[in-house]
């Protein structure tokens, strides 16, 4: 656990607690489609609060009523955690340092003892998850109503191409993606036209597309922005989105255009 988390957390107002709590759990229920709500009275300590929240996260995978498969949940947990022992705890804690504090500050770049920069696959794996998710909610904002209306390849779309992998994403990443799907009860389809996780009711995927699908726009959609709305914010965003396309799995970069694109993207929205 990093000093400074739990430096900012004792030095906090009941206010401020509160927030980064609820800010911590609004995370936590967006990755794994839950309803938690932060404690009535809250620890003194940082380490405290984070063995609250474990506590509350590891009852409330097995409730029923969420949709999703618990045993797949509490698998997708463990595979994300550096916390053999305490997952749930160390899903939290990890967490808190992805959404809280600069990369330079945070725990495995103030301990870490090697000549090498560290590169710990579960937690980076962490922060793709949590912006993946941001920029496909912005992605869906754009285009999901010109893609139900004006796809030129209805029902499958751009999902006949198997961007899902193409060499872009290392092998636990695919292993995540496998478990995220298995969540929402998916079964792997035998149409070799799309993607295996294209379903229904569309992707199966939330957290861990490839940098080829989360944020991908079709060239009519592009053509149809440029018209309906033309400016800097839509320039900003497109280049961003497309270094962010291009971009491999390097542990700053990809990040760095993750970012990019979600502040972007939320300009673009905000401007109509």
């Amino acid at each position: 656990m990093s000093p400074r988390m739990r430096e900012t957390y004792a030095t906090g107002t009941v206010a401020q607690r509160a927030e980064l709590a609820e800010t911590l759990l609004g995370e936590v229920n967006g990755l794994l489609s839950l309803t938690l709500a932060p404690p009535a009275k809250l620890a003194d300590d940082f380490d405290g609060l984070v063995d609250q929240l474990a506590v509350a996260l590891d009852r409330a995978i097995d409730e029923p009523g969420h949709g999703v498969d618990a045993g797949a949940t509490r698998r997708l947990v463990a595979a994300l955690s550096l916390d053999g022992q305490r997952p749930c705890r160390g899903l939290l804690a990890d967490l808190a340092e992805i959404l809280f504090l600069p990369r330079e500050q945070r725990s495995e770049y103030t301990t870490n003892r090697e000549i090498t920069p560290p590169y710990r696959v579960r937690k980076l794996l962490l922060e793709y998850a949590v912006f993946g998710r941001q920029i496909d909610e912005i992605v869906g904002v754009i285009s999901k109503a010109y893609c139900a209306q004006h796809c030129a390849n209805p029902p499958v779309g751009c999902c006949h191409i198997l961007g899902y992998d193409l060499g872009l994403v290392p092998e636990v990443m695919l292993e995540l993606q496998r478990l995220e799907a298995l969540r929402r009860g998916w079964q792997p389809n035998s149409d070799d036209q799309k993607c295996r996780y294209h379903t229904a009711t569309g992707c199966v995927l939330a957290l861990f597309k490839s940098p080829a699908c989360v944020g991908y726009l079709c060239e009519p959609l592009v053509a149809r922005l440029r018209v309906e709305r033309p400016g800097p914010e839509l320039d900003h965003f497109l280049r961003a989105l497309s270094v962010f396309n291009n971009c491999d799995l390097d542990r700053r970069k990809v990040f760095r255009a993750m970012r990019a694109t979600i502040e972007s993207g939320r300009a673009l929205i905000a401007g109509g």
